[in-house]
């Protein structure tokens, strides 16, 4: 008689039975009694449970490989500026992005979508961003490259990107906010011909330091670091920090930074110190990748400046070493990064 026979389809509860029927049995109908043993074993835990409901995440980290509302222009149609209106912030937290420059909130997707082209002479391309709230900037090129500015952080200051000689092709805009809050902003769009000065570049040029110029180039990655990295600077410059106001500090440097750096793979973050010795009273200013200005005079003892950024951003940092007085000086800067504590 077969084990189902025998116990009919309720006959398995009564597993006592089973295994006195078994035992009595041959090795193929135990086989078979012990598959239909262990089948009958109720579900650990409770049977009625049911699975927990899973809050869905909001993403971390922007998306350049998805579409924002589209627009499309060619270089000479943009001599006359174009504005157009969107809502600024997002669910997405750049401070919690590893990969993407910048800080406050944006969408995951951009807000807009803008095919370029037509750009023979080879136009700066510009974009700026106003709005009812403090407002953030954040684009990714034709040449899929981050660009980012807040204004300096400054409540009343307009966020601005520009590409010089900008290439053709689609570029990702994110209007975004310092806060967690959305508001209305505006967005306008413009080109200048190469070599031509925007009218906020002409009152700057006289006085202030330009972190869009190039420096001498350096690039590391944080482990490459842990060592400091030492580099021969030449302190001070014909630009008076004391005579531009959006820019900090005191003491004279040179309108492009000494020098870039590029920083990357800094996914556990680590603090990025920038220091120097010198045989004057120097001092050290920072643009970093979110386009915040850092200043310093005497933190390394000795009339000369050190930066630590704790959680340092990935991207890069223009450098001017500077100094206080006029005359002959020497000095070197020193760059190393430390665990975040």
């Amino acid at each position: 008689m077969s084990c189902s026979a025998r116990f009919g389809t309720n006959g398995l509860r009564n597993k006592r039975q089973l295994l006195q029927w078994l035992a009595g049995s041959r090795p193929v109908a135990v086989a078979l009694g012990v598959l239909l043993l262990l089948a009958a074993q109720p579900v650990l835990g409770d049977e009625s449970r049911e699975d927990p409901e899973v809050t869905p995440q909001p993403p971390v980290c922007p998306s350049w490989l998805e579409s924002g509302e589209r627009l499309s222009y060619k270089a000479a149609q943009l001599s006359n500026v174009k504005e157009v209106p969107l809502q600024a912030g997002g669910d997405v937290d750049l401070t919690r992005c590893a990969t993407v420059p910048g800080l406050g909130h944006i969408a995951h997707q951009p807000d807009i979508t803008m095919r370029f082209g037509d750009n023979d002479d080879l136009r700066t391309l510009e974009f700026l961003i106003t709005g009812d709230c403090e407002t953030t900037l954040l684009v990714n090129t034709a040449d899929q490259r981050w660009r980012f500015d807040n204004g300096g952080g400054r409540a009343d200051a307009e966020a601005r990107v520009r590409v010089f000689e900008a290439p053709e092709g689609y570029y990702d805009i994110w209007a975004g906010t310092a806060g967690d809050e959305t508001c209305d902003a505006r967005l306008f769009i413009k080109t200048y011909p190469a070599g031509e000065l925007t009218p906020d570049e002409r009152d700057k040029q006289r006085y202030c330091p330009d972190w869009m110029e190039q420096g001498r180039s350096l690039s590391y990655i944080t482990g490459e670091l842990r060592q400091a990295q030492e580099h021969p600077v030449q302190p001070g410059g014909e630009l008076d920090l004391s005579q531009c106001s959006s820019v900090p500090g005191y003491g004279f440097v040179t309108h492009a930074p000494n020098y870039t750096l590029s920083f990357r793979g800094n996914h556990a973050g680590w603090a990025l110190e920038l220091r120097v010795v010198s045989t004057c009273n120097a001092i050290l200013l920072v643009n970093d990748p979110v386009r915040q200005w850092h200043f310093d005079s005497d933190s390394n003892g000795r009339l000369d400046p050190r930066l630590r950024l704790r959680r340092a951003h990935e991207g890069d940092y223009d450098i001017w070493v500077g100094q206080v007085g006029g005359g002959p000086c020497k000095a070197r800067l020193f760059i190393q990064t430390f665990p975040s504590h």
